[in-house]
């Protein structure tokens, strides 16, 4: 294997760095726009964290050097006309997302120049240089090599072009693993990273109401409005709002019971500052269905937040889409509302709907598309052809509306299926070429990209693999070469777009990083002709690389055939092969709700087989090096043996169902309390030992807002609403006589080591704007101090300040915009137990520490 070099392209830094005759510079033009700023105080970040030196950056379009510099600008800057160095011919013709990296040679020293055919092209030119670097980047934060390595030169040319013209991802809203629980700052986070992975799209999808609530799953979402326009003020605010939610443990939704967190389990309890939890937006509200100004708040808060996101998504070049689905479910509040008051609608009360809801997002957040979901329905049950000619006249009344009002955003269509069944292209005949289709794989991801993309007539269309399966959500599931296999078919089928659909971050880095990948190169494998009993294409060359960046240069080869051989899985047939495998062991399922752990008469001499993989990659442990390595090795270890103690509890409370029904069966009434002693009491013992064991290792891995919301799905829909561990314990108590023994109880207590979690990691600042770090200290005994570090890039001296203590093991730290002065800055946080452990976050420091860069002029 190769070994990562960090590389400048510009000279051997290593060789003349010594020589104080030696500048080595970043030039961007004088008159640089905000991005070329950006890019240029990114790779300076980068050479910093792989290197500690701090390049400077010049503004001038007539330097006197050029050699030992990297020079940043789009294509059309007078800079790059004035140096005369690369033909015109190498960038003019450059698209918007275009880039160019080009060494250039004098004598036994170079320069390096980076080109974009606009503002996003320069950016991931500048991403593309860290990649080189040994850089990796994903949702929830950047990969940085343990090792500063001394700069190596190797020439570099590289012109890059995106195959699809929109890429990014589909969070979905319903699931607390997921984006009903991000705060301001998630959102600001994860849209940070896109640009780094070359992506430029985040849509969000909107549940409406369901008059079934609460004895239906879900409840109407707050991201999108639905009401008349006069009740909307200047400011986007709403005056009128009708029943909306988010999850928030509190509340019954999608198959989790309402709980308090301080009933979790295991020390999980001290992950929360609240009983009640959820996003900000939700926090300090009654519950369901909460009184009017309460869901009139959700809403305005809402808006305030998409505001500011959506504003940051703007300025890194990241589209933004919303919507909700069609025909437009008409609340019920607002319906009775308007039957009472004919004044307030008139003429088609969609159509006016639909103004209210454009106008309100005109005045409330930007918005680069607007997207109507056909039902979900129409991937599985019989359609009529009425409810085909109404959802066709609801897309056309929307249609309507935004042309009558100029709304500054495109509308756009989605859904479980690209159009109704029988003719999923019927739309395409019917409404303008100027609106793209979209549509996620059916069959939660196992069926491949609906082939009826390519008979769309000139129109954009947009293909949404599934990262992962909401059955499967507290699984691990690895489909890079699912994602492979789906960018292949969405480009041959000439979608010009590529999204991913999921809900957690970290736990999917493989797959994102694989349809990232994706959507911009091809070569050397889609060309391989896949297998055709298997789903995927191949990923050798990707997990090589993936272990490679991960773990080290020790041993990726060994630790990438492991990962080779568990992702992906079977070729799914609905008729043929029904049931949903994968090479990973699938350990949970939909059970009125997702992610409910499979309950199986397997034996677990038979099931464990399939985790037999762990002891030969823990078997690699002692050749990793590294601290960075070394966590992210434990994060995968950890997170498998999860999945294999979650599939050995399913196997002992299969065995306690197989004992009911055999004492149901078998046994005499005057032998059911021996045989509840003897049988049935030491399994309930054993599967609450298991489900601790199980825990402990989830908490070793719980690093992001939705590994949170993995815990509360095991809390309220597992133990709560599925009751996999005491649903028998009533009859155990009246078949034994006697309460159950305090043993069969599961633990409140945490045993593992000290860990520092900081579920949401900024990497980018906007000029004027707070930091704010949330930091849990997770630790089986009282943390003594805790400190959190800080300073400019460049500066020997950190400043040191205490956490805030919030509640629980719940802290705060906060950094305003004077403390910070729009210079870019890196800090650690260090804690020690009352027994002396101590830890920081993150683990590589104080050598290699978590960066932010800020968008402002100050360029020092």
């Amino acid at each position: 294997m190769k070994r990562f070099k960090v590389i400048l392209f510009l000279t051997i830094l290593f060789i003349f760095g010594c020589k104080p005759d030696i500048r080595y510079q970043i030039i961007i033009p004088s008159e640089a726009t905000g991005t070329e700023k950006l890019a240029a105080k990114e790779i300076r970040r980068y050479i910093y964290l792989t290197t500690d030196e701090l390049i400077p950056i010049v503004q001038i379009d007539t330097p006197s050097q050029v050699i030992n510099s990297i020079i940043i600008s789009t294509k059309d800057q007078i800079l790059l006309d004035n140096l005369d160095i690369l033909p015109h011919s190498e960038y003019r013709n450059l698209k918007e997302q275009d880039f160019v990296m080009q060494s250039f040679t004098d004598g036994n020293m170079k320069g390096l120049f980076i080109i974009g055919g606009g503002p996003p092209g320069v950016l991931y030119g500048a991403y593309q240089l860290a990649e080189e670097m040994g850089i990796r980047f994903y949702l929830d934060g950047d990969i940085v090599p343990d090792i500063k390595q001394p700069l190596a030169i190797q020439d570099l040319n590289d012109r890059s072009g995106p195959l699809f013209e929109l890429r990014g991802i589909l969070p979905f809203h319903d699931f607390p693993e997921g984006p009903d629980w991000w705060n301001l700052d998630d959102y600001k986070a994860i849209i940070g990273q896109l640009p780094r992975m070359k992506m430029n799209f985040i849509g969000f999808h909107t549940y409406p109401e369901n008059y079934l609530y609460p004895s239906g799953s879900y409840q109407a979402e707050p991201l999108v409005w639905i009401g008349p326009e006069q009740d909307v003020q200047a400011d986007g605010t709403v005056t009128s709002a009708y029943p909306v939610l988010h999850f928030n443990t509190g509340d019954n939704t999608w198959g989790y019971n309402p709980m308090k967190t301080s009933d979790y389990h295991c020390g999980a309890s001290s992950l929360f500052e609240s009983d009640y939890f959820g996003a900000d937006y939700m926090m300090n509200t009654s519950q369901w269905p909460r009184t009017p100004e309460e869901n009139i708040r959700i809403f305005n808060d809402m808006g305030v937040l998409l505001k500011d996101a959506f504003s940051f998504a703007r300025k890194l070049d990241v589209k933004t889409c919303i919507g909700t689905e069609s025909p437009l479910t008409i609340p019920d509040y607002l319906m009775s509302r308007m039957n009472e008051d004919p004044t307030i609608k008139h003429g088609n009360i969609v159509k006016f709907l639909y103004k209210g809801i454009f106008q309100r997002i005109i005045k409330t957040h930007p918005l680069d598309y607007f997207w109507l979901w056909t039902p979900e329905g129409w991937t599985w049950s019989e359609v009529t052809r009425e409810e085909v000619l109404n959802t066709e006249k609801d897309l056309l009344w929307a249609l309507e509306a935004a042309e009558e009002d100029s709304v500054p955003f495109s509308l756009a269509t989605c859904g479980w299926v690209l159009g109704p069944p029988g003719d999923r292209t019927k739309y395409d005949q019917i409404l303008p070429v100027e609106i793209p289709f979209s549509c996620i794989n059916r069959e939660v991801g196992f069926s491949s990209v609906e082939p009826s993309f390519a008979d769309l007539t000139d129109r954009s269309g947009w293909a949404i693999p599934w990262l992962e399966d909401d059955p499967a959500l507290v699984s691990p599931q690895l489909w890079a070469g699912r994602m492979r296999k789906d960018a292949s078919d969405a480009l041959q089928y000439n979608c010009d777009g590529l999204m991913g659909i999921h809900w957690r971050t970290k736990i999917l880095g493989p797959n994102i990083s694989a349809l990232a990948q994706a959507a911009w190169r091809q070569s050397g494998w889609s060309d391989v002709p896949a297998d055709s009993s298997s789903r995927d294409m191949p990923v050798t060359d990707f997990y090589l690389d993936w272990a490679e960046s991960k773990f080290g240069t020790e041993i990726p080869d060994k630790i990438a055939r492991i990962f080779i051989h568990l992702d992906g899985g079977p070729l799914y047939d609905r008729v043929k092969n029904p049931e949903r495998q994968a090479n990973l062991y699938r350990t949970s399922d939909w059970q009125g709700g997702p992610g409910g752990i499979i309950i199986t008469r397997q034996s677990w001499d038979t099931v464990q087989q399939n985790f037999a993989f762990i002891d030969s990659l823990l078997a690699l442990k002692p050749m990793i090096s590294g601290t960075g390595n070394l966590e992210r090795f434990d994060y995968w270890l950890n997170t498998f043996l999860f999945a294999k103690e979650s599939a050995h509890f399913g196997c002992i409370m299969g065995l306690i169902d197989s004992m009911v029904f055999r004492m149901k069966d078998e046994v005499r009434e005057l032998q059911i309390k021996e045989f509840m002693e003897l049988n049935i009491i030491p399994l309930r013992i054993q599967a609450a030992r298991v489900w601790e064991e199980m825990m402990f290792y989830l908490l070793q891995t719980v690093s992001t807002t939705g590994d949170l919301g993995t815990i509360a799905n095991l809390e309220q829909h597992n133990l709560g609403l599925l009751q996999v561990l005491n649903k028998y314990d009533s009859l155990v108590i009246a078949g034994s006589g006697r309460p159950l023994p305090p043993e069969a109880e599961i633990s409140m207590k945490y045993s593992g080591p000290l860990r520092i979690i900081v579920p949401t990691r900024r990497n980018l600042l906007e000029a004027g704007e707070n930091l704010n770090l949330k930091v849990i200290l997770l630790c089986r005994e009282p943390v003594n101090e805790a400190y959190f570090s800080w300073r400019y890039l460049g500066d020997k001296k950190f400043t040191r300040l205490p956490l805030i203590h919030l509640n629980r093991s719940v802290y705060k730290v906060v950094l305003s915009p004077g403390m910070i002065g729009g210079r870019d800055f890196e800090y650690y946080i260090e804690a020690e137990s009352v027994s002396g452990e101590k830890t920081y976050f993150p683990v590589t420091a104080p050598g290699i520490n978590q960066t932010i860069v800020v968008m402002s002029d100050f360029l020092e």
